[in-house]
This record gives C-alpha cells, sequence and structure tokens, in this order.
C-alpha cells in the first residue's frame, strides 16, 4: 500500500489520472461496442411480418386551383322608374299620337308654322290658368306643351335651339305627358334642363336642374326624349337652358276602359316587377337611352292560366330595345293569374308599363 497504483497493464504508456471522484480501488474496462452490423450477421428480431400488402407510396398532392375572378352580378335597379296602368280592353290607345309623331318626321314649313300656333294657344291657356290673361282664351282640348330655350353659351344661338327643340320635341314631350295624365288628370308643372350639344348637333347630357311636375316618371321621359332631338350644327360645344312647360287642356287625357278585377290583376302582375326591372336595367347598362312605354297583351284562361304574353305594337311602334322586351316577355309568361269571374272562356287584356332611368341629378321641386 505503500506504493503508488498504476492504470493500465505492463508495457503500456502511462495514462492520464483517473477523473476526480471515481474511487481509487475501482478498475475501469472500455468495452468495444459495433457500430455497424456486417452484411452476413443475423437481422435482430423485430416484429412479426405483417400478411397485408404494404400501403402505395404516398403521391404528391395536386395543387389548389387558382380561384377564378368573381362572376360580375347582375346591374343594380336603384336607377329604375316604374309606373303602370290598370289592366284594360286591347284598345289602340296611341293610335293618334303615332299618326302624329310619322307626320312630324317630315313637318315643312306649313305644320311648323301650325305647331307654332299650337304652342300660342297653349301658352295663353297657361297664362288664363295662372289668372294672367286679359281675355277669354279660346277652347284647347289637347295638352298645353311650351318649349323654351332660355339662355345658350357656346356656338349655337338659344333661337336656332328653340326652333328645333319646339319642332321635333313637341310630341315626344306630349306622350310623356299624357302618360302620367292617365295617372293623375290634374298632373301640370314645369321641368327644367340643362343640354350639352356638341358642336355636331348631339345631345351629349341632359341635365333635369329643376321640376313641379308631381310625377317623376314624366321628367325623366322629358329628359331622355331631349336627348334624341338633334340640334343644328355649329362651331362650338354649347350649353344650354331648356324649360318645358306642362299644362292640361280642356279635355281629359283618353283613357281605355279597365279589365274586370283590374285592381287584382295588376297586384299580381306587379309581383313581377323586380325580374322587369332587372330586365330594363340590364338593358341600360348597353344602351343608357333606352326607356318609354311597353304594352303586354295577354290571354288568359278563365282559371287564371295564361296562354300568350305578346307586346302590343301600334303602327310599328315598339319598345326602344328589343332584349329588354324579349326579357319582359319572359318574365310574364311564367306563373298564373287570379281567376276571372263570371267568365268561362279565355279572355285578353293590356297591360301597360312604363320604364325610365333617374336623370344623372335632378334638384327636387
Amino acid at each position: 500500500m505503500g506504493s503508488a497504483l498504476s492504470w493500465g497493464c505492463a508495457g503500456s504508456p502511462p495514462r492520464a489520472a483517473p477523473p476526480p471522484g471515481i474511487p481509487p480501488n475501482v478498475t475501469l474496462v472500455a468495452t468495444p461496442i459495433a457500430l455497424l452490423a456486417s452484411a452476413d450477421a443475423a437481422p435482430l428480431p423485430g416484429p412479426a411480418a405483417s400478411s397485408e400488402p404494404a400501403p402505395p407510396p404516398a403521391e404528391a398532392l395536386a395543387p389548389l386551383p387558382t380561384p377564378s375572378a368573381p362572376t360580375p352580378g347582375p346591374p343594380a335597379t336603384a336607377n329604375v322608374l316604374m309606373s303602370d296602368e290598370l289592366p284594360f280592353f286591347p284598345v289602340r290607345l296611341r293610335a293618334h299620337d303615332a299618326d302624329r309623331r310619322r307626320a312630324a318626321h317630315d313637318r315643312d314649313a306649313t305644320h311648323e308654322a301650325h305647331d307654332r300656333d299650337a304652342t300660342h294657344e297653349a301658352h295663353e291657356a297657361h297664362e288664363a290658368h295662372e289668372g294672367r290673361g286679359a281675355r277669354k282664351r279660346p277652347y284647347h282640348p289637347a295638352p298645353g306643351i311650351i318649349v323654351d330655350v332660355t339662355d345658350a353659351q357656346g356656338g349655337a344661338t338659344a333661337a336656332d335651339l328653340q326652333r328645333i327643340a319646339r319642332n321635333a320635341g313637341y310630341w315626344p314631350f306630349r306622350e310623356c305627358y299624357e302618360e302620367g295624365l292617365r295617372g293623375d288628370q290634374r298632373l301640370s308643372g314645369k321641368v327644367s334642363l340643362e343640354l350639352v350639344v356638341n358642336p355636331s348637333g348631339g345631345i351629349d347630357r341632359s341635365t333635369i336642374t329643376a321640376s313641379t311636375v308631381r310625377d317623376a316618371i314624366v321628367g325623366a321621359c322629358v329628359a331622355r326624349e331631349t336627348r334624341h332631338v338633334t340640334m343644328p350644327p355649329a362651331s362650338s360645344q354649347t350649353t344650354a337652358k331648356l324649360e318645358v312647360s306642362l299644362a292640361t287642356g280642356d279635355e281629359a287625357v283618353t283613357t281605355a276602359r279597365p279589365f274586370p278585377n283590374a285592381e287584382s290583376l295588376r297586384e299580381s302582375l306587379r309581383a313581377k316587377w323586380d325580374a322587369a326591372s332587372q330586365c330594363y336595367a340590364t338593358g341600360l347598362a348597353a344602351h343608357p337611352d333606352i326607356g318609354g312605354r311597353l304594352e303586354l297583351r295577354f290571354r288568359v284562361h278563365h282559371d287564371g292560366e295564361i296562354f300568350e304574353v305578346a307586346e302590343v305594337a301600334d303602327h310599328d311602334v315598339h319598345f326602344s330595345d328589343i332584349d329588354v322586351t324579349r326579357c319582359v316577355l319572359g318574365v310574364y309568361r311564367t306563373g298564373k293569374l287570379p281567376s276571372l269571374p263570371r267568365s268561362s272562356r279565355e279572355r285578353a287584356f293590356v297591360y301597360a308599363l312604363h320604364f325610365e332611368s333617374k336623370p344623372d341629378e335632378t334638384v327636387a321641386p
């Protein structure tokens, strides 16, 4: 015990002292460990082999499809104005107006002079109605339409614009007014517009600046028909102010005889207004100047089944857009109407709709 202990075997080089903390009487023995088994070595025991076939290798996941752009929805109907009339027996309410419109297209100086006389009489009727007439006005059965251009800035003069506006606008404006009179025989007032006329004579914009007419569709109709008037060419663009005064005549506007059970029929037909207004809104997206009256002729069985719906065209006067007409006809060809009282056979009636778009800017009266 007097000599110090040595690590390792005799003849081997001296080793480092054992780490501290290990008792001196403990001999450390290094055991080699095989890191890799040889190819001839027996396999290590493992779990029992399964009789089921091995699953196929996992395939690579297909890439997620790229989301397509959202399909644009149908045009909004917020700018659509609609009105109707009670269903009535088939008659030709617009035959007289259609004849007048056709005559207006090729009106000569004699017709123009006649229009000036009619306008003068209408003006006197309007003044008498307001209490300013000094003498008794002549009898005037038709509605009074007074067209005035109060100001013009640019290439065209107010006189030139007024001459064309009175000549070409009288009958279209009167049709707009009579549409409103069929619903309210006391309707009257004035529609004031601001026009932008391009050098070629076309009207690029017609904006309502004021209106005292209680029917918004009448004002919108006047604004739309104004855009269809062709003014005389000028050297530059013209901004003009136009006033259209509407006064009742001494006779009421003719209305058709209502169909039996007309109120109930109208309520049922109005249930399709959302779809019909969508037809018009779609047409507006492609043709912003369309609008007007659309008459539908129904053939109905006594139990309310609809046999046929077709457009009524007086003297080849149709609605201004054939696609809108077809769409509205398709809307009303589906569905069923209330039973017709006291009838055991097929009946026919006409249902008139009027479509207009709200003007860009409107100042409330």
